[in-house]
């Protein structure tokens, strides 16, 4: 039986889904033949549906599982209502919109055959056998299907600890120019949950589908057993699997959202990934979730660069949108610790929440321009369906549903006034810039100009005339920092043409480009 997976990946960073590379690990461990087709531009296969159409029915999989979120949901729709209708083939879709969004995805009238909620290692194993072997499915855990012109809703399974997982199946991926496109650098993943309930990630919208499903009195990671940890045994045979056999692999990116909430695991992984593994490493975690023994032991270990969650400084922002706060006091702490021992800090922002103001945005480069992280990101504030965030946006009259992206970095969903729009689009094209000002008197001399300059150009000449204002201007920010450069003046850049959302501080300890995982 052959399954082929498809996995949107363009008009965004590039990437590999470990989530699909382990569903295919898990069917090839049973028997089953797994293909994956990564629609991708720059590894050379754009989506085009009638290429992709064609490309499947060479392939003649006996299944087809589609893996999205949510910007690129509406193409996926398409290509599967062409898939059913022209090549008659069944379809699996899942990922975190079907997860969130199942009741508007999986209609009788839709194309998908079955829908697999939340984590599918074992629900997608558990479902092929059952169509190989023509056993019973209709009450797989996780799967919803069709019968008898009815859909079976069955409930979500509960979470085992201490898990292991076969090693990602990389050889269905032009791993090697992905991995290379990115520097060397690899994704993987160590721990599963979230011990935060922030409005804009799908955390909370998924704990709150998991208490109904496990019939919880409450959403809490304890009762719901949301925090899982990976064996480290199992974690780190595949980190060596990985480095010992692929040259090119460079680092590890564990993209784990809370990477150090459990200290005494991280305590152990680090001692066993210093001796056995050895290569940098990024993570991402909060501020809360680290002390100094553990940044000590993370730079011991090899940590190049930690990922904080800075996201607003404003407080209206952070209590009744993004309901995120942590201490102004402590993210100072830290990111002065870790310029102490020398580790890496990136320093990960929100703007364009609902309602948010020019000078709340202005605020949150304030604080980043204190604590000095070795770089900063800047995305806009995206409302996926199915969260908190939407919901919140939607109550307010916030939403702009006619808009949508396959980047959330390319524009905003939420209601401003055009000249409000305006502002926020010049402001994420050199956001470094407001970083700079606040620095000293002699960046500010240089880049408040540019600022009250890109802050003039009216709406028309700006969007009549964009594409050659961004060269102008992004030649000459290049040509400030070289001259900074030459005279050892710190100061932020944003030195990769194709990431304009990522910023670095330019000093003696400079994130150089072969060494960030700018992804």
């Amino acid at each position: 039986m052959k399954i082929l997976f498809i996995w949107p990946n363009y008009d965004c960073p590039i990437g590999m889904s470990i989530g699909v590379a382990y569903l295919s690990s898990v069917l090839q461990q049973e028997g089953f033949e797994t293909k994956i087709l990564h629609i991708n531009d720059e590894i050379g296969y754009p989506y085009d549906k009638e290429v992709i159409l064609k490309d499947i029915e060479k392939i003649d999989p006996d299944i087809v599982c589609i893996s999205t979120g949510e910007n690129h949901y509406t193409d996926m729709y398409d290509l599967s209502r062409s898939i059913k209708d022209k090549l008659g083939k069944k379809i699996a879709i899942g990922g975190i919109h079907a997860t969130l969004n199942a009741e508007d995805v999986f209609t009788l009238d839709s194309p998908f055959d079955y829908l697999i909620r939340g984590e599918g290692e074992w629900a997608i194993k558990e479902l092929m056998i059952g169509l190989r072997d023509k056993t019973e499915i209709s009450n797989i855990q996780n799967v919803w299907m069709k019968k008898d012109g009815k859909i079976i809703k069955n409930k979500m399974r509960r979470f085992v600890d201490n898990f292991s997982l076969p090693f990602m199946d990389l050889d269905n991926w032009d791993f090697e120019k992905i991995t290379k496109l990115r520097r060397g650098w690899v994704n993987i993943s160590m721990n599963r949950g979230c011990p935060y309930r922030c409005t804009f990630c799908h955390n909370l919208a998924e704990v709150k589908i998991l208490k109904d499903d496990f019939n919880c009195s409450t959403t809490s990671n304890k009762e719901l057993g949301y925090l899982r940890l990976r064996n480290i045994d199992n974690m780190i045979n595949e980190l060596k699997y990985i480095k010992n056999k692929y040259n090119f692999v460079t680092a590890f990116s564990f993209i784990d959202d809370t990477f150090t909430y459990d200290k005494e695991y991280m305590k152990k992984f680090f001692v066993r990934y210093k001796n056995e593994v050895g290569l940098p490493f990024v993570c991402l975690t909060t501020i809360n979730d680290v002390d100094e023994e553990l940044l000590e032991l993370m730079k011991d270990a090899n940590c190049d660069l930690v990922r904080f969650g800075v996201e607003s400084t404003t407080e209206r922002i952070c209590k009744n949108i993004i309901r995120r706060k942590f201490s102004e006091e402590k993210l100072r702490k830290v990111f002065k610790k870790c310029k102490e021992i020398g580790l890496r800090t990136f320093s990960y922002n929100i703007v364009a929440h609902p309602t948010e103001t020019k000078e709340e945005i202005i605020n949150t480069m304030l604080l980043n321009s204190e604590i000095q992280p070795s770089g900063i990101r800047i995305s806009l504030g995206y409302p996926y369906k199915g969260t908190e965030y939407y919901e919140i946006a939607k109550r307010m009259g916030e939403l702009d549903e006619t808009m949508e992206y396959h980047n959330y970095s390319t524009g905003t969903k939420f209601k401003f006034s055009e000249e409000q729009k305006l502002w926020i689009d010049k402001f994420k094209s050199f956001f470094w810039w407001w970083l700079n000002v606040n620095q000293n008197e002699y960046l500010y001399s240089l880049y408040n100009p540019l600022i009250l300059e890109l802050e003039s150009i009216d709406i028309n000449e700006w969007y009549q005339n964009k594409e050659s204002i961004l060269d102008y201007y992004i030649e000459l920010d290049r040509k400030t920092s070289e001259f900074l450069q030459e005279k050892n003046i710190p100061h932020y850049n944003a030195p990769y043409g194709d990431r304009p959302d990522i910023a670095l501080y330019q000093n003696n300890h400079v994130l150089k480009k072969e060494l960030i995982d700018e992804h």
